[in-house]
């Protein structure tokens, strides 16, 4: 009897099992697409937004961002607050923040990390000795702001289309 219940059991549950792999692996192609991407979105918190950029367009995403804000950027400042910032039709008095460093990912593992730049020796030393797998570039925050909290889509199109909208 009990081996009975046994094979029932593997059988009712193997081809579930093979639906979750197969699920997983388009799950992990997805992830890995988006993680190659050099412009992605990342919700951090239910009131905030994170966005990774990788290599040139970040730095000119980030110039804008200084230049809407009417900031002036300090070179030796790896993790910076803008406060106080607008987005016409959007939001006022929303908090941005903005890191430098490294981004990297591992696609047999399906993971993703940052490295911030602690100052500007650590900066160079990290730049000179990039892997296949690494790229310099920003992690964006956006933070305290109502809008936010709205549908997601809404919010990174809306989001997209103003970062965009700034470098062109």
């Amino acid at each position: 009897m009990k081996s009975l219940i046994i094979l029932v059991t593997l059988l009712i549950f193997s081809p579930l099992s093979r639906a979750q792999d197969s699920l997983n692996e388009v799950c992990n192609a997805a992830l890995a697409k988006k993680m190659e991407s050099d412009f992605y979105f990342v919700t951090t918190y239910p009131k905030d937004k994170c966005i990774t950029i990788k290599g040139e367009l970040g730095d000119q995403i980030v110039a804008a961002l200084y230049a809407d804000a009417n900031k002036k950027r300090r070179r030796t400042n790896y993790h910076a607050n803008i406060r106080n910032f607008n987005i016409s039709g959007l939001v006022n008095n929303m908090r941005v923040t903005i890191i430098e460093g490294i981004h990297s990912y591992e696609p047999e593992k399906s993971r993703s990390t940052f490295h911030v730049f602690d100052n500007e020796q650590n900066k160079q030393e990290r730049l000179n000795n990039l892997k296949e797998n690494q790229k310099r570039g920003y992690s964006i925050h956006f933070r305290h702001a109502s809008f936010l909290r709205s549908s997601k889509d809404a919010v990174t199109e809306k989001l997209e289309a103003y970062l965009m909208g700034l470098i062109n």
